[in-house]
């Protein structure tokens, strides 16, 4: 199995924010799925609301979009690459 790379938030890793090679490409993403946060942040920027990505992905939690932001925030050159 490919080690995962976990994201740091706050000084401290982060159990929801990942990449793993062979996974998504090796993107940043939601623990346990192959949603990647540079999907969620362009969505996002399109004006998709938290509440209709938690609708559009049943398998996040309100939890993962806000670890998914701060991340996104902290790490723009890396979800926007």
């Amino acid at each position: 199995m490919p080690a995962s790379r976990r994201g740091k938030q706050n000084g401290k890793e982060s159990e929801r924010i990942v990449a793993t090679p062979g996974i998504c490409g090796g993107s940043w993403r939601i623990n346990g799925t192959r949603i990647s946060v540079k999907t969620l942040a362009r969505s996002r920027e399109l004006g998709i609301t938290d509440q209709e990505l938690l609708e559009d992905y049943p398998s996040l939690t309100a939890e993962d979009l806000a670890a998914a932001w701060i991340f996104a925030a902290k790490n723009l050159g890396l979800v926007r690459s």
